[in-house]
């Protein structure tokens, strides 16, 4: 039987708002869900299973040098999740599984708590001696809702969920954890995972709104209605009226389809020339998907909080819950 030990930071002492970056609490939340999540994963093989977040990297990982060329800062906590595994077919394979679960649990937490920041690289060691780096995932989320916020008067409103909730609302959706979506919900679930990357670039702004439209329009629109109208009359029906916030959430679904179908200047993908005009059309992309994916992320929390499982409208804009 052997040792296996995965690690991975959450990133805390450079916050200074703390009533916009509650990552301590964050922190704790996650580790609570985590305990849970991989609770059912020890019938697999995964014997005691023990996690414990913790102020940095001790011994011989704190001073191995792969490991120390991916720290830039001392100001971490570390979650560290210990278990031991009889017999795996590879070294690799119990860690690989666990990451999984604790990857579908990080997408969950950014329904709940999209303010908490996810890091993207991973540590793993088997009886204390370091194996490897996990390719972790990234996204733009907490930026995006933060800046959208910050622009538009707080509206829609942004929850603090738990992230055990979160994960059982979720689990009435199999296609999220694998295989195609089944439902409206379930493809606005998937699509919503699409906004994790394993790194960044310009690419991940442009896929970021799209699929974060792709996700909005999988819940709000049907065949029946006009989608423009529909999209945001629906909008406003489950996240409330902003005071002064119309013309522009309008203007989103405007952009959306001038760029998919070819009505807008664009530049080469290798052109990037850093002129006004062009900082000017980055700009516009950029606040059009911080809006779009702050609607979904508050659209999911609205579905986590009333426990929907499906939800329709009718011709009349009624909203229809199950």
């Amino acid at each position: 039987m052997s040792q296996y030990s995965i690690y991975f930071p959450v990133y805390y002492s450079d916050y200074s708002d703390e009533d916009k970056y509650q990552t301590i609490e964050d922190a704790e939340n996650f580790q609570s869900a985590l305990v849970k999540v991989l609770a059912n994963y020890q019938d697999e093989g995964l014997l005691n299973l023990k996690i414990v977040l913790q102020n940095s990297l001790r011994g011989k990982l704190r001073r191995n040098k792969l490991i120390q060329n991916y720290i830039k800062s001392n100001n971490w906590k570390w979650l560290c999740i210990n278990f031991d595994f009889e017999n795996p077919k590879h070294i690799s394979d119990p860690t690989w599984g666990v990451w999984e679960k604790i990857r579908l649990l990080q997408i969950c937490a950014s329904i709940a708590r999209p303010n908490m920041s996810v890091q993207s690289y991973v540590f793993y060691t088997v009886d204390g001696e370091f194996i490897e780096k996990l390719r972790g995932i990234v996204t733009n989320i907490p930026n995006s809702v933060a800046h959208h916020l910050d622009q538009n008067e707080q509206w829609p409103l942004i929850h603090s969920l738990d992230i055990w909730q979160t994960w059982e609302w979720v689990n009435n959706f199999p296609s999220f954890f694998r295989n195609l979506s089944k439902c409206k919900i379930g493809r606005a679930l998937n699509a919503y995972t699409q906004l994790f990357h394993t790194s960044f670039s310009i690419e991940t702004t442009v896929s970021d709104f799209f699929w974060s439209m792709i996700a909005l329009e999988a819940i709000y629109t049907d065949s029946h209605t006009g989608v423009n109208q529909a999209l945001f009359d629906k909008i406003f029906l489950v996240l409330g009226k902003p005071t002064n916030f119309h013309k522009q959430i309008k203007e989103i679904y405007n952009y959306r389809s001038r760029l998919l179908h070819g009505q807008l200047e664009i530049p080469g993908k290798f052109s990037y020339d850093n002129d006004d005009e062009d900082i000017d059309r980055h700009l516009k992309l950029v606040d059009s998907e911080d809006s779009s994916v702050c609607l979904i992320v508050a659209t999911l929390q609205y579905l986590v909080m009333n426990n929907i499982k499906e939800i329709e409208f009718s011709r009349k804009y009624d909203l229809v819950i199950k």
